[in-house]
Parts: C-alpha cells; structure tokens; sequence
C-alpha cells in the first residue's frame, strides 16, 4: 500500500469517526446517563415530593429487599413475566 493510500485510508476513517460523534453523544446523554442515573437512585430512599426529594440518603440493597419480599411485587412481576412469555409465543 502506498503512503497515500494509507494517509487516504486513515483520513477516511477519521472523517467516518466524526461523522458519528453527534449520534454517539446524544446515545450517552440521553440514554446511558439516564439509565446509570436511575440506577443510582434506586439505591437511594428519594421520594418524588416532601422533604425526602431534596434529602435522599444511600439505603444500599434496602429497596430490592422490599421488592423482592413484598407478594403484591411479587405477583405483578409474576403477570408482567407471563404476558411477556405469552407475548413471545
């Protein structure tokens, strides 16, 4: 392959890269950041009003103990996994 080539190959993909970086970035901001975002809060005791939306604390897996104790949650993720199945047949 010959230098310019090589430089024509190169150039191309650089042009290609950031042709991308606009779709790339609005992925991250409003896809990935929401979503690590939300799971972060999942590990808080916020509240959407009151004083615990602005003073939320760390609760660790507190949250995922409830819900995976609780037979009410237990039974809509039950139905939810049913009709998914059902869905997929």
């Amino acid at each position: 392959m010959s230098k310019s080539r090589h430089k024509s190959y190169f150039a191309d993909q650089f042009k290609k890269s950031v042709l991308l970086l606009p779709a790339v970035a609005i992925l991250l901001i409003f896809f990935v950041y929401p979503v690590i975002l939300t799971i972060y809060y999942s590990f808080t005791n916020m509240a959407l009003t009151g004083s615990a939306a602005k003073n939320f604390q760390f609760v660790g897996i507190l949250n995922y103990k409830r819900l995976f104790t609780d037979s009410t949650a237990r039974t809509a993720i039950l139905n939810t996994l049913v009709f998914l199945i059902g869905s997929l047949i």
